[in-house]
């Protein structure tokens, strides 16, 4: 069985601000290094058998909305 995550991946501008904010708490916290990838998660983890019913899911939901999600 297969994981997913539905993220949004950024990009330009965002994503470096992300990483600026990344790279500053990994050095005040001692994170070490690991690999960020700036996103933001939608949905998951979650498992399913049947990836095109996923797919297809997916694309009705966003299919029907009418208008950007505000944040």
């Amino acid at each position: 069985m297969t994981h997913y995550l539905i993220d949004i991946r950024l990009m330009g501008s965002v994503k470096h601000q992300i990483r600026t904010l990344s790279n500053q708490l990994a050095e005040k916290f001692n994170l070490g290094n690991k690999r960020v990838i700036p996103h933001i998660t939608l949905a998951g983890p979650f498992s399913t058998t049947d990836e095109q019913k996923l797919i297809e899911d997916f694309t009705i939901i966003c299919s029907n909305q009418k208008k950007d999600p505000k944040i």
